[in-house]
């Protein structure tokens, strides 16, 4: 409670870093680190005086860091034993994200705490690259306890900055996904007493962790997928958190009877989609089957009134483009799949207007294109998954494109079951359509 002893004494602890590099006895540096370690103490012991202490502190973390790195991360095959004081220098980082996760809480200290995090976004890669698992889990761990302190947008968008480049580092990505993650859960969490308020991710943070989740789930970070399931799993509940958002401000509708949802932003779902369908994509079929049961629930739960029918031709255009070989029969059954399932849930709206049919007709040229091959590879000795998979999916389109419950263009209709239906003729393999069980008939 006396302030002047509370200067005096971390001004004096603080001192004792500047004696480095410490060249004439090494251990000198372990002093001030446990210095150091002394006065963060005494700082988050004085809560009530931070706003007075912690200049203090901001300008020694200044003076560290930029000496230790100016003269010393200039080349690339610099190393952490080139650095004059690692050590210590590592200890300010983590110190400075301490300092942030005690205090951010205290409105008039947050100005300080937000210039040293950029401190930490000024500091050269190489040197980042020693200390990003640390400066990840330190971050990770700010993000899930004090998200809801972040009001703005510029606030969120700086966070979102270094989280975007820490996971970059190996080191450190799955600590960034981990503090994306927990946060994205506390939304989910039922309060544990009636009155409890929940902690509010905010529109401006729930589109900034969207961009980093979508990075996950493309892999983005050094091509890296190994977090591209959980990224998916964890977007799903961040959209519906969005959505709900968007509904709390009125600015969108409630779902219909169906439980289909109004789609909040569109260019968020595009990307979303078009994220969703590149783990469909991958060779492995674990990853591709989960990235195929995600895509197909956020599909299938859109209301799709609520996207132009640009964006519906858009997502076929790309799916019919973006094949994986046939040689990944997993990814290619799930892919062809996914193509077929949202061809029928938006061709009868789409045939309706006549401005759409040159793109749908482009569609459905390269889907027959698919069909010839899926079924040519698939019977090359043996009837494989991807021969009877596509044989199901193409024999239900024709016979729905043709049926009296169709409500979409019957011309239409009928070019494209017969463009389809012409494929499976090509290999023996058209007898399932309504037209020709029709023809085999007997007339009675």
């Amino acid at each position: 409670k006396n302030l002047p002893l509370a200067k005096q004494t971390i001004r004096a602890l603080l001192d004792a870093i500047d004696a480095y590099p410490y060249f004439d006895d090494p251990i000198f540096e372990q002093h001030a680190v446990y210095s150091l370690e002394l006065a963060l103490l005494a700082l988050v012991s004085n809560r009530d005086r931070a706003p007075e202490l912690y200049e203090i502190f901001l300008t020694k973390f200044d003076s560290v860091l930029a000496s230790g790195t100016s003269e010393n991360m200039e080349s690339e095959t610099k190393s952490e034993k080139n650095l004059p004081t690692p050590f210590l220098m590592e200890r300010v980082v983590v110190t400075i994200l301490r300092s942030c996760i005690h205090l951010y809480d205290i409105p008039q200290v947050r100005p300080q705490l937000r210039t040293c995090l950029h401190l930490l976004m000024d500091l050269p890669p190489n040197f980042t690259r020693f200390v990003s698992d640390r400066m990840a889990c330190g971050m990770a761990i700010f993000l899930s306890q004090k998200f809801s302190l972040l009001e703005t947008a510029n606030e969120w968008a700086f966070i979102g900055d270094m989280l975007d480049r820490l996971a970059f580092y190996g080191p450190g990505r799955g600590f960034v996904f981990d503090g994306i993650a927990n946060t994205v859960e506390s939304q989910l969490t039922p309060t544990s007493q009636v009155g409890d308020e929940r902690r509010l991710l905010t529109q401006e943070g729930s589109q900034v962790l969207t961009k980093l989740l979508l990075k996950f789930i493309f892999g983005t970070y050094q091509k890296d997928m190994s977090l591209c399931v959980p990224a998916m799993l964890c977007m799903e509940n961040l959209y519906r958190h969005t959505v709900m958002l968007a509904r709390a401000t009125g600015d969108e509708e409630e779902e219909d009877d169906r439980g289909l949802i109004h789609v909040p932003d569109q260019e968020m779902w595009k990307n979303i989609a078009l994220a969703y369908y590149a783990v469909c994509r991958v060779p492995d079929p674990n990853i591709t089957n989960q990235g195929t049961d995600c895509f197909q629930r956020f599909i299938a739960s859109t209301k799709m009134s609520s996207l132009p029918d640009d964006t519906w031709l858009t997502v076929l255009h790309l799916i019919v483009m973006k094949q994986p070989p046939v040689t990944d029969e997993t990814a290619r059954v799930n892919c062809c799949g996914i193509l077929g399932k949202i061809l029928l849930m938006s061709i009868a709206h789409l045939s309706g207007d006549k401005g759409n049919w040159e793109d749908l007709t482009d569609i459905v040229n390269q889907m027959a294109v698919l069909v010839g091959a899926n079924m040519r590879e698939g019977r090359r000795g043996r009837v494989s998954p991807l021969f009877e998979s596509t044989l199901q999916s193409i024999t239900f389109i024709c016979n729905h494109m043709v049926a009296e419950e169709f409500t979409g263009d019957h011309e239409y209709g009928d070019w494209v079951s017969d463009t389809l239906l012409s494929e499976l003729e090509k290999v023996g393999a058209g007898g399932g359509s309504a037209r020709n069980v029709a023809a085999t008939q007997p007339n009675r």
